[in-house]
């Protein structure tokens, strides 16, 4: 089952640390630098650089836009579109309806475990060196079946004072 996450808003959480995938903020706000994805710990359900929303592209893959910065434009990027090893993921401006090295395919591999396999080069989105320190940036790299290389997806649940 490749295509098992509905269109909507998501936390996404690496299996291995518990920790939560973020976006950098930059530190101004004329910064055009690519922003790095990163884990960390938990900040809050509200916190919008760990937010993220999951925009189906055809049959098999996503495009996963920041709510931090959609007003940017800015999605899940494989940066300069490199298919190889250690390759970082950044949050880069969509170009066009998304490239193929900003498209994703969502593959579950277990309970509420799923990889992010990148299109363009067909390797996984993997937490360096099963790594448990905040701040450390996601790659892509060949699939190992690992748990660095899984993600729980979670929905962004409403406030609780609607």
């Amino acid at each position: 089952m490749s295509q098992p996450i509905a269109a909507g808003w998501y936390h996404i959480q690496a299996v291995h640390s518990g920790k939560w995938l973020t976006v950098a903020v930059p530190k101004s706000n004329h910064d055009d630098s690519a922003y790095p994805i990163w884990q960390v710990e938990w900040i809050n359900g509200i916190d919008p650089t760990q937010r993220w929303y999951f925009h189906k592209k055809g049959d098999k893959h996503y495009v996963i836009e920041s709510q931090k910065f959609s007003e940017d434009n800015r999605v899940f990027t494989i940066e300069n579109g490199s298919i190889s090893n250690n390759a970082k993921l950044i949050c880069g401006v969509k170009q066009g309806k998304g490239e193929k090295y900003q498209q994703f395919k969502v593959e579950k591999v277990g309970d509420f475990r799923y990889q992010f396999i990148a299109a363009h080069s067909k390797k996984v989105l993997d937490v360096p060196e099963s790594s448990m320190d905040d701040y450390v940036q996601l790659i892509q790299y060949s699939d190992y079946d690992t748990t660095n290389q899984m993600f729980n997806i979670m929905p962004v649940l409403p406030p609780s004072n609607l």
